[in-house]
């Protein structure tokens, strides 16, 4: 079977319906990984699935968003003394 690309990193089939980039099954729904922006089916979606090239940029921003939900959320010392 020939595969025909349209637009950036979506593959079709012969008959226009398009195809998983993972597992390369034809899906009316698939959906835009954010971090290597290729179309993947439901199931291939996660990046460990899929084995995403961007999966170190991905664990970085985790990363950081979990420093600064941390700092965001810091528990302080009392701050009334009883008397």
């Amino acid at each position: 079977m020939r595969y025909v690309i349209l637009k950036k990193k979506t593959i079709y089939s012969n008959h226009g319906m398009p195809r998983c980039n993972c597992c390369r099954k034809k899906n009316h729904l698939l959906m835009s990984c954010k971090w290597c922006v290729c179309d993947f089916c439901t199931i291939c979606l996660a990046v460990e699935s899929h084995q995403c090239a961007n999966i170190e940029s991905m664990k970085e921003h985790h990363l950081k968003k979990l420093k600064e939900d941390l700092i965001k959320h810091k528990t302080v010392g009392v701050k009334v003394i009883k008397i």
